[in-house]
């Protein structure tokens, strides 16, 4: 289940039908599960931040300070979107972690050495020939060098 705080995903836009998102979601043949590329929606209102955080029990989350903002009306409502640069990268090198494209430590992601042998591995079978392990890896030398 989503976050019952975010994306509004409990109002009827027709009847059979709840929710104001356009994820792009694809089929990740690393993972062998569906694979979210995209975080696109409509963000709660009150209304719709109450409902949810019944529906899933955590409706103690309406004290925090942003909930009680929101239902005081302090906070504009917003709908946002984008494609994830990590996890399309995830998905374009054939990788199953995160940790392999962005910068920062993981449990088990090994040295430089490992990172590079894992990306230039996934992608020997890219039909960009290469090219992006060669960028991803020359990437994560300036930046975690």
């Amino acid at each position: 289940m989503r976050a019952p705080d975010y994306d509004d995903w409990s109002t009827e836009i027709s009847e059979g039908f709840a929710g104001l998102n356009g994820d792009i979601l694809v089929w990740n043949p690393v993972l062998e599960d569906a694979f979210e590329i995209s975080s696109m929606g409509i963000r709660v209102d009150a209304e719709a931040l109450k409902r949810q955080l019944a529906v899933t029990g955590d409706e103690d989350r309406l004290q925090l300070e942003w909930h009680q903002a929101l239902l005081r009306g302090e906070m504009p409502q917003t709908i946002g979107g984008g494609i994830g640069q990590s996890r399309l990268t995830m998905l374009l090198l054939q990788l199953d972690h995160i940790g392999q494209v962005q910068c920062g430590r993981m449990a088990g992601a090994g040295s430089r050495k490992r990172f590079r042998a894992a990306v230039m591995n996934s992608a020997a079978s890219v039909a960009a020939g290469g090219y992006a392990a060669r960028y991803q890896s020359a990437r994560y030398d300036r930046r975690c060098a």
